[in-house]
């Protein structure tokens, strides 16, 4: 189940059911976004949707994004470190 939830209201604004992990969870998310008429929102996914469709779909929607990275993605990870590391002060 793909969940939209609106942290300001405390409702859910949009569910979807998916067959399988493989790949399915993302297209439905994916598609809640384009379809759910937000703009200017913080979206939160977690690593599962840490990918360029996703974010895309979401810049493309108007909205703001925080996604949880892996090390399974290497170089974007190390990426996040290394800003992490080099400024002094949390973002």
């Amino acid at each position: 189940m793909v969940s939209l939830f609106s942290q300001e209201t405390g409702l859910v604004l949009a569910t979807e059911k998916f067959e399988s992990k493989t790949g399915s969870e993302q297209a439905v998310a994916q598609g809640i976004i384009e379809e759910c008429g937000l703009k200017g929102k913080l979206i939160t996914a977690d690593a599962l949707h840490c990918n360029v469709t996703t974010v895309r779909k979401i810049i493309e929607s108007e909205n703001d994004y925080l996604i949880a990275v892996k090390k399974n993605q290497i170089k974007l990870y190390n990426s996040g470190r290394k800003v992490g590391i080099q400024r002094k002060k949390p973002l």
